[in-house]
C-alpha cells in the first residue's frame, strides 16, 4: 500500500488504528472514524475540523471548491436512524456513559453532543449534506464510498468499510481517504473506547465484587 494512503486499513482483528492526517496518533478508534479525501485535505491546507466553527467552515470551502463532491457523508439511515450519529458519535466525542457515582447518564441529552447535532443540522442547511444521505440504502452509500463521492465521512464500522475505501484508494492513490481527528468535544471530553475497543466484537466483563477463585 502506498505510504501516503494512511487510511484505516491498519487494524488488528476488529481494532482499527486511527491515524491523523499528519501521520501522528495511533489511537485505537474502536469502530468509528472521521475520514477525508487526501486530495481535498491537501488542497485546503490540512485544516483542523475540531471546533464547530472550523467544521462548518471547511465543509463550506469544500462545497465551493469541489462542487462535484458531497462535502459530508455518514452511514445510511436505518429504521432507527444512522449508526454514525448516535452512540458512535457520542463515543467519538467522549460523551459520558455514567455519572460520577455510576448512575445512569442520559447521553442523548448531553449538551455537548446536542451542540454537535445542531452543527450537523446547520451543515445540512448550508447544503453540505445531500438529501440522498437520508434515503440511500446501504448499497447506495457504499457505492458512493467506493467512488470517492464524499469529501468527508463520519464512518461507523470502519473495518467493514475498509474494502470499499481500498477500492477507491487503488484507483485514486492521491485522493485516498485518510483519518483525521475531526470533531472534538466542546466540553473537554476525551474519546471513549466503548463497545468494540481493543477487544473486537466480544467483551468479557467481571464484576467488581467478584471474589478471586483459587
Amino acid at each position: 500500500m502506498h505510504d501516503d494512503i494512511r487510511i484505516l486499513s491498519a487494524y488488528y482483528g476488529e481494532q482499527c488504528i486511527r491515524i491523523d492526517g499528519n501521520g501522528g496518533s495511533d489511537t485505537p478508534a474502536a469502530d468509528i472514524d472521521f475520514v477525508i479525501r487526501n486530495d481535498v485535505y491537501e488542497a485546503l491546507g490540512k485544516p483542523s475540523m475540531g471546533t464547530q466553527e472550523e467544521f462548518l467552515d471547511v465543509l463550506n470551502q469544500i462545497k465551493e471548491q469541489f462542487p462535484d463532491l458531497i462535502p459530508l457523508g455518514f452511514n445510511n439511515f436505518e429504521t432507527d436512524g444512522t449508526s454514525s450519529l448516535g452512540d458512535k458519535l457520542q463515543d467519538f466525542l467522549g460523551t459520558p456513559i455514567v455519572n460520577d457515582d455510576n448512575t445512569f447518564y442520559d447521553r442523548d441529552m448531553d449538551e455537548d453532543y446536542l451542540s454537535w447535532i445542531k452543527t450537523l443540522n446547520q451543515a445540512y442547511k448550508n447544503g453540505c449534506i445531500s438529501d440522498d444521505s437520508f434515503t440511500d440504502d446501504n448499497t447506495a452509500w457504499q457505492e458512493k464510498e467506493s467512488i470517492g463521492k464524499y469529501a468527508c465521512i463520519m464512518m461507523e464500522g470502519t473495518p467493514q468499510q475498509a474494502g470499499f475505501l481500498t477500492t477507491f484508494a487503488t484507483s485514486n492513490p492521491d485522493a485516498a481517504y485518510i483519518a483525521i481527528d475531526g470533531p472534538k468535544s466542546t466540553a473537554g471530553y476525551e474519546p471513549k473506547l466503548n463497545q468494540a475497543g481493543i477487544s473486537g466484537w466480544m467483551i468479557t466483563y467481571v464484576s467488581k465484587t467478584c471474589k478471586e477463585i483459587p
